[in-house]
């Protein structure tokens, strides 16, 4: 990895180092909170392959799990995975809808996380980030 790049800055880190980042942003609903994460790992697997190795961990660690519909799509050009899982929550029930995708040697990884009732929330957030991203190609470096 070349030079690093996030929101504050730029550096460059060790040879050897990998983007292994989360990020989440939260929004404070009536109802709870709902949280949207992009986190990052290296790409080890096709994306198919890669999508559903997270399914089947998140079906080990979710109480009451429930894959509600998964997809392929197109995001801003390049393929990717869409799920729709619920599952039960601290509080009760709860939404998570998610995108994979891979960008270079990332797998990529755009989630949100509501309560239930709050799944509108959840989806218009959703459906509003997934509609606008944007990729970014850096050329041999990461971007945050």
């Amino acid at each position: 990895m070349s030079e690093y790049h996030v929101q504050e800055g730029a550096f460059t880190p060790p040879s050897g180092w990998i983007d292994a980042t989360v990020n989440t942003l939260k929004y404070e609903g009536p109802e709870g909170p709902v949280i949207l994460t992009i986190a990052r790992s290296r790409r080890t697997k096709s994306l198919e392959l890669a999508a559903d190795a997270l399914l089947v961990d998140l079906r080990r660690r979710l109480p009451r799990y429930a894959l509600e519909d998964k997809r392929a799509i197109v995001l801003d050009g390049a393929p990717a995975i869409e799920t729709r899982v619920h599952f039960h929550y601290d509080d009760g029930p709860a939404i998570r809808r998610a995108v994979d995708t891979l960008v270079g040697d990332r797998h990529v990884i755009l989630s949100c996380i509501g309560p239930e009732s709050q799944a509108t929330a959840v989806d218009d957030l959703f459906d509003k980030v997934v509609s606008t991203l944007r990729r970014r190609h850096p050329a041999g470096g990461a971007t945050a």
